[in-house]
């Protein structure tokens, strides 16, 4: 991949994510409830691992509380969540951003009709 194509993929997913980590009742049986951390970036018929994009992890955190917290790049923002019929809703306040929960696997798909997909594992 080009250094031109890899530094504007760098920057349309890091925008894309900061958006969802904005500032923004009980889960605790819920087993959505825990760490998830990004394994693969599909854009532009690409696909990446999370290393090739990040310097470090991303993970969202989903608490007990309805809260999360996601972290990109060690920055950090937070928002609630809640899952309904298997998508997981984020909410923060610049950003709202729904997955498909299948098992462990959390794929988020079209990220702000970007066309940026991400898959988290549960951790």
């Amino acid at each position: 991949m080009s250094f031109m194509k890899k530094a504007l993929l760098v920057v349309m997913v890091m925008a894309v994510l900061f958006c969802l980590v904005g500032c923004g009742g009980g889960k605790n049986d819920d087993p959505n409830v825990g760490m998830w951390k990004a394994t693969s970036i599909s854009m532009l018929g690409m696909d990446l691992g999370v290393d090739d994009v990040f310097n470090s992890d991303v993970t969202i955190e989903l608490k007990s509380n309805g809260r999360f917290e996601m972290i990109v790049d060690g920055e950090t923002g937070a928002g609630t969540w809640d899952v309904s019929d298997g998508t997981l809703n984020l909410s923060s306040s610049d950003a709202n951003i729904s997955g498909k929960i299948t098992g462990t696997t959390l794929v988020i798909e079209n990220i702000e009709d970007t066309g940026v997909d991400v898959t988290f594992e549960k951790q």
